[in-house]
């Protein structure tokens, strides 16, 4: 980022010219002294110099520069387009002019051209194009733009830093799509879903046999049940397991992991993915899903459904930063903002005090259903501690952390809470399968309904 403001003009003397000044002037004293000839090579390049300060002028910059992004908002790993549209506003050219757009090193500059050196005719229109690829999901602002503009003898230089920027959000990659993730809330909506319950309604687990009522679909009628029957005149129905939506809320730690990063804000990266990866398991099951996020703000969304809802969740875990501002109980707000919530999807590293209080906070409350999807720091943990530190009692810190996570994760299991310690160097899909025993176990009973 260039250090004038937004729209600082600036003229100065090029580079060339403050050559030639001593170039001149050496080969005027040596053929002076030494070699008479050499002063009539000093001649032309002196009489360049008063030339140029004589009647050369600077050339202006009245440039306008609009920049228009091919989408606002990109896929990570997706390249956008940019178009910078550079407009003459006087009828005098520029012989050569620079135009730099100033992006942001994670979108990858070593792979994007976005300096571009042309002449400019008067009043003409130049389009210029170049292609940017972001390295991961988060907001840019692209710009400004800075102008540089050479007269014909590229000798005298003027230069414009114009004001214009466009921001670019790009969304972030899921852990892949789940197969294998089941959540039983203790309440749930009366919208479809696929959630058991206790109520008869349309599924596919068979409930019980009663009399067929009037008006109800054929498809329902118990054929062997009917046939036992004396009553030619009565029919036997099937009752089914009711399959109910629930209104779900994904809430991601995004705070720092601390010394144990191996690159900036690893813990975030790996809670954001775990996020958009269950969100989208759940809002396929039928289910309202909504989103409270931790980090340097608290954004949340209501719950909702389908993939606009996807989408939001994605565009508002991009813009989310890192950081430590959060001052209220988790519990306490979901009771505030979100009453209904039957069930609370807790993804965070717990790497720290707060994250573990935070999780058995959940665990206690009565009003929903907790689920700990927690990415192991541990498996991101930088391998060698560098800077001169003793390896063996690097070592050991890493192992008494170690077992200070596995005695709070067993704490919160023992109060009937789901945790998922979640290696990331596994996919989260298989992860989850491979604690479907742990699922299993304490989902066994379908929802009260």
């Amino acid at each position: 980022m260039p250090a004038e403001p937004d729209g600082s003009r600036h003229q100065k003397v090029n580079d060339r010219l403050v050559l030639l000044i001593p170039f001149a002037i050496t080969l005027f004293v040596i053929g002076l002294f030494i070699r008479q000839p050499l002063i009539f090579l000093a001649v032309p390049v002196m009489s360049l110099l008063g030339f140029s300060l004589l009647y050369l002028k600077p050339p202006h910059t009245d440039i306008e520069v609009s920049r228009i992004l091919e989408k606002a908002t990109v896929a990570e790993g997706e390249p956008c387009r940019v178009l910078l549209q550079v407009k003459n506003l006087r009828s005098t050219g520029i012989a050569a002019l620079q135009v730099r757009d100033l992006i942001p090193s994670q979108l990858d500059q070593r792979l994007t051209q976005n300096g571009f050196t042309f002449e400019l005719k008067g009043n003409e229109t130049r389009e210029l194009f170049y292609e940017v690829r972001p390295k991961t999901f988060g907001r840019y602002v692209l710009g400004p733009v800075v102008v540089s503009a050479e007269d014909v003898g590229g000798l005298i230089e003027s230069s414009i830093v114009i004001g214009s920027r466009s921001a670019l959000v790009v969304t972030p990659k899921s852990a892949g799509r789940l197969t294998r993730f089941a959540i039983r809330p203790r309440r749930t909506r009366l919208q479809p879903g696929n959630i058991p319950t206790r109520r008869t309604g349309s599924g596919l687990d068979y409930y019980n046999t009663r009399q067929f009522l009037a008006g109800e679909s054929p498809k329902r009628i118990n054929w062997r049940a009917t046939a036992r029957l004396t009553d030619e005149q009565s029919f036997m129905a099937n009752d089914y397991v009711a399959e109910l939506g629930a209104d779900v809320m994904v809430v991601v730690d995004a705070r720092n992991a601390g010394a144990l990063a191996a690159r900036p804000d690893p813990a975030c990266t790996y809670a954001v993915r775990a996020a958009l990866s269950i969100a989208d398991r759940l809002l396929r099951d039928k289910n309202r899903v909504g989103l409270l996020a931790i980090g340097s703000s608290t954004p949340t969304l209501a719950p909702a459904i389908g993939s606009r809802q996807f989408n939001r969740m994605a565009v508002t875990l991009a813009k989310l930063e890192a950081g430590y501002l959060f001052s209220k109980s988790i519990a306490h707000t979901l009771h505030n903002l979100y009453p209904r919530v039957s069930q609370v999807v807790f993804i965070s590293p717990l790497s720290d005090d707060f994250a573990f209080s935070a999780a058995a906070d959940l665990a206690r409350d009565v009003a929903h259903s907790t689920m700990i999807v927690s990415p192991n720091p541990l498996s991101f943990a930088a391998k060698d501690p560098g800077g001169g530190i003793n390896l063996r009692e690097w070592v050991l810190a890493r192992r008494l952390v170690e077992l200070e996570r596995k005695s709070k994760i067993s704490q919160l299991r023992a109060a009937r809470t789901v945790v998922i310690d979640w290696n990331v160097s596994d996919p989260l899909d298989k992860v989850l399968d491979a604690n479907r025993h742990m699922l299993v176990r304490e989902f066994a009973r379908p929802g009260r309904g």
